[in-house]
């Protein structure tokens, strides 16, 4: 059987979205920045070493459940004298059975001198931090103001910028004594070693050795219009921008499609937030930057949060269903005015 598989990212209307194809055939369907998000919930919420290399399986493991690669990799490989239950069992007590066995089969990067193969446990740990801080680092809208000026980078600047040979060590230095403390539980290593090590392994090397491992085909051009603000008070206008759709093909598992996913935002120059409940990273749409949330569920659940402070809460409730049940406008209005009016007062005190 051959283990291969596929990701197709496109924008449909305003959203960004994509597919998985497993190596079996079957469709996985998410939104845009699917994988790097699976593998970012699958880390430990409290990063606290040591973590031995089966610690590194769990966090393949979970990653390759999350988007269906571990159902796939059972239809795939099933004994037809063993029941389903049995053998999805079996490799949950054995995870590292997923890794020798090629249902994840991610081969750890190789980013010791001249080629050579550092600790297999530090080699997926680096790259785990890295996928997590290229969020960060190129994607995330930091700054104020125009964005592609100097106070708001976009992604493909930010990514460029990066590289520049003084801030290229200091993030290797800062990931390596990241994990460190995360992997052995120290970051206070031998300094000869810190420093050689410092030196040959970055976010840059780690993303262009996982790109080498997929191969991409530009499917689609479409555009998409993008509004302007020319100044203060000054009129808007409208340009189109290109969005291109690529379908990736990754022999080496699921890790290289992640890096694709930022990639992929680096080129058509996406900024991407995190969601304040979920967590989950999102693509910024309409130049919405401060936007919190990735969906109207998660911005429903807020709201409800921020409510339930409020000690007139079943009364906003009661308020809101009228509302949605009314079928004149003005009462509509009043009923609004009534709320606001009872969640600008009466919040409970924050618990210490």
């Amino acid at each position: 059987m051959k283990f291969d598989f596929k990701l197709c990212i496109y924008k449909e209307g305003a959203k960004f979205k994509e597919i998985l194809v497993m190596p079996t055939g079957r469709l996985y369907h998410c939104d845009f920045l699917g994988l790097t998000n699976a593998l970012i919930a699958a880390l430990p919420e409290k990063m606290e070493g040591p973590v031995c290399i089966e610690g590194i399986y769990d966090v393949l493991f979970k990653f390759a459940n999350s988007v269906g690669a571990v159902e796939d990799f059972l239809l795939g490989n099933s004994d037809p004298n063993m029941d389903k239950s049995q053998m999805k069992l079996s490799l949950l007590i054995n995870k590292n059975i997923l890794i020798a066995n090629n249902c994840h089969f991610e081969t750890p990067l190789k980013l010791g001198a001249s080629g050579t193969q550092i600790e297999e446990r530090l080699s997926y740990g680096m790259e785990f931090l890295f996928i997590k801080d290229s969020v960060s680092l190129w994607l995330a809208p930091h700054g104020k103001g125009r964005v592609g000026t100097q106070g708001r980078k976009t992604p493909s600047q930010r990514y460029a910028w990066y590289l520049d040979e003084y801030f290229h060590p200091l993030i290797a230095d800062q990931s390596l004594s990241n994990a460190y403390k995360w992997l052995y539980g120290n970051s206070d290593m031998v300094s000869d070693e810190k420093e050689r090590w410092a030196i040959i392994i970055g976010i840059y090397e780690a993303y262009q050795e996982r790109s080498l491992q997929v191969s991409n085909q530009l499917t689609t051009v479409s555009s998409s219009k993008v509004i302007h603000k020319s100044g203060i008070g000054q009129f808007k206008h409208i340009r189109e921008k290109s969005i291109t759709s690529e379908f990736y093909t990754s022999f080496n598992g699921l890790l290289p499609l992640a890096w694709a996913e930022i990639g992929y935002a680096v080129r058509n120059n996406i900024f991407i937030n995190t969601c304040t409940v979920c967590y989950r990273k999102f693509p910024i749409t309409n130049g919405k930057y401060n936007h919190k949330y990735c969906s109207e569920r998660c911005s429903a659940e807020a709201e409800k949060r921020v409510n339930k402070q409020n000690t007139n809460y079943n009364k906003i409730k009661a308020l809101q269903m009228r509302c949605k049940r009314s079928n004149s406008q003005e009462e509509k209005d009043r009923l609004t005015k009534e709320i606001e009016a009872l969640r600008s007062k009466h919040t409970k005190p924050a618990s210490r």
